[in-house]
């Protein structure tokens, strides 16, 4: 019986972290999607050029679908009562996905704000995109990269903490 207590108290820490997990991709899926219009129309309303607007819209959905990928097969699991060695599998993915993150959203969003700002002098003759526009634009961006960071670095642990936890789960199963 004390075995099938710790299993439970496993199985229920396990599922707290998975909805956690599951809440951040859900609500980035779907705040990416719901800003992306938004976004795109203050470029062309500033004049930016289509090829801008056009790698801004790329990378936003490229962002969308990478969270989708990443969390896609977590959204359908049920920690209470599923598959310890499928969730191994997907968790396992999905840190080692998190933890490889920064190697590809770092150099894309660097490249696309130096096309930001050229873009902002391509259009100098409003000197409130150049004296407005660009520094509000890195303070946010700075502000969005350590919140985006914070928040990649405890879907790690959590994932870390999963695979720790699934790990326990499956020597117990084995006694």
């Amino acid at each position: 019986e004390q075995t099938i207590v710790s299993n439970n108290m496993i199985r229920r820490a396990m599922s707290r972290n998975v909805s956690s997990i599951n809440s951040y991709g859900r609500v980035s899926t779907f705040g990416t999607i719901a800003l992306t219009p938004f976004c795109l129309s203050v470029f062309y309303c500033y004049g930016f050029s289509i090829g801008f607007l056009m790698a801004t819209a790329f990378i936003l959905l490229f962002s969308v679908y990478t969270t989708w990928k990443y969390h896609h097969e977590l959204w359908k699991i049920n920690p209470l009562d599923g598959d310890m060695l499928t969730m191994g599998r997907i968790v396992s993915r999905l840190h080692e996905r998190y933890s490889n993150w920064l190697r590809i959203a770092l150099p894309m969003f660097v490249c696309w704000f130096v096309w930001m700002v050229a873009e902002c002098y391509v259009n100098r003759e409003s000197l409130q995109l150049l004296q407005y526009f660009v520094p509000g634009s890195f303070v946010g961006g700075a502000v969005g990269f350590f919140v985006g960071n914070k928040r990649r670095q405890k879907i790690v642990k959590q994932a870390a903490d999963l695979l720790e936890q699934i790990k326990a789960l499956q020597s117990g199963m084995e006694k």
